[in-house]
């Protein structure tokens, strides 16, 4: 039966290729083309494209073009057998719907679709273009947002990133937290609109460029696809802008701060985690008691309670209040600065919390209204 298409590629390249590319496929989807991969045989190379209809990857990699062609393949089937095959060269060939696999010893087939069926990629053209941006910066900012991009999918906008563009701002919020960027690197000459970045292709992107060890990647806005691009010569990924109106975050930013103490982030973060072990129990309300020069970090629930006074730098009055644990111990865990400062006006009103240091960045977090046990 004659082929329709013929590589041969090393295990450890079309491995490498396939791990990454599996990520941006669906394999739950209502289209069975969305759990397949297409793998494209060309004369400028072989490539691999998964999409989820969201976020999109196509990459290129190392092998030998016997016959040019393309064919889609189960993903994770694909990947798996892959995973398992000895170092060495694999060829792999399509004859009519069904993919056979060589390795060393070692043959599979499997049922394939046709190349017509996968979804077809949006073009970086000029006019889209709105420079370059460093890897650095990109994933350097999605740490900053990604523990404040919501994971509830019944408020969309709100599972994005706010970039305006004209100010070079980054914006995220739960409705719990807010994270705000400001980078010179998000400041296109000439764009001054306002997008909402898929939250899932900010952070599927930045960690995949890190895996390529990607420096620098030309940035496109593709207005009438609604589409955010990213691009270098060997990798392509696409992201699907989320549509909505955005809330209005510059109310949620604290106006006031009669207390503002400074304190040693890592400290800070050890006493945030053992007073975590009580907080469990009780909502994961982790208390913060601001005194003359000190801290006092603590948790109570029926099974005990822990505290930990740290020193620190205090200005203003002094205020007890207290926060979600979880969303005190995300925000140190990521800071890069010896210190952090926490600025507060009032008890129950949102908390502001910086790095030392780090002009650049700032994090919100709303407070938990604290229940005093009765004396006595």
């Amino acid at each position: 039966m004659e082929k329709s298409m013929e590589i041969q590629v090393l295990k450890e390249n079309l491995l490498r290729a396939l791990t990454i590319a599996v990520k941006f496929s669906a394999q739950k989807a209502q289209l069975p083309v969305l759990a397949h991969v297409l793998l494209e045989a060309t004369k400028t190379g072989i490539y691999l494209a998964a999409t989820d209809l969201d976020t999109g990857i196509r990459l290129r990699f190392a092998g030998k073009v016997v016959m040019p062609g393309s064919v889609a393949a189960p993903a994770r089937l694909l990947n798996e057998y892959i995973g398992v095959l000895p170092l060495g060269v694999v060829e792999i060939s399509s004859q009519k719907e069904k993919l056979t696999v060589k390795a060393k010893g070692s043959r599979a087939t499997m049922q394939i679709l046709a190349d017509s069926e996968f979804p077809t990629f949006s073009q970086a053209t000029p006019a889209a273009k709105l420079g370059e941006i460093k890897m650095v910066d990109w994933l350097g900012s999605w740490q900053k947002l990604e523990t404040a991009v919501s994971k509830d999918l019944t408020r969309p906008v709100l599972t994005g990133v706010l970039w305006e563009m004209g100010e070079g701002r980054l914006v995220a919020t739960d409705g719990y937290r807010l994270s705000l960027v400001e980078r010179e690197a998000f400041n296109f000459e000439g764009a001054k609109e306002k997008i909402v970045v898929n939250g899932s292709f900010w952070g599927m992107s930045a960690k995949t460029m890190a895996d390529l060890q990607v420096d620098t990647a030309e940035i496109y806005w593709l207005k009438q696809e609604k589409q955010l691009l990213l691009k270098t010569d060997d990798v392509m990924m696409v992201g699907r802008l989320v549509e909505g109106e955005f809330p209005q975050y510059q109310a949620i930013l604290p106006k006031g701060k009669n207390v503002v103490v400074t304190v040693e982030r890592e400290s800070f973060l050890q006493a945030v985690r053992g007073a975590m072990i009580f907080a469990r129990d009780s909502a994961q309300i982790v208390k913060l008691t601001i005194t003359k020069q000190a801290l006092m970090v603590a948790a109570a629930a029926q099974s005990g309670g822990a505290e930990t006074v740290l020193a620190a730098e205090q200005e203003g009055g002094e205020l007890t209040t207290a926060f979600n644990g979880k969303f005190l111990s995300d925000f140190l865990s990521r800071g890069q600065s010896e210190q952090v400062t926490m600025a507060l006006d009032e008890a129950l009103k949102p908390g502001m919390f910086t790095e030392v240091g780090e002009k650049q960045y700032r994090h919100v977090i709303m407070p938990i209204r604290l229940r005093e046990p009765a004396a006595g």
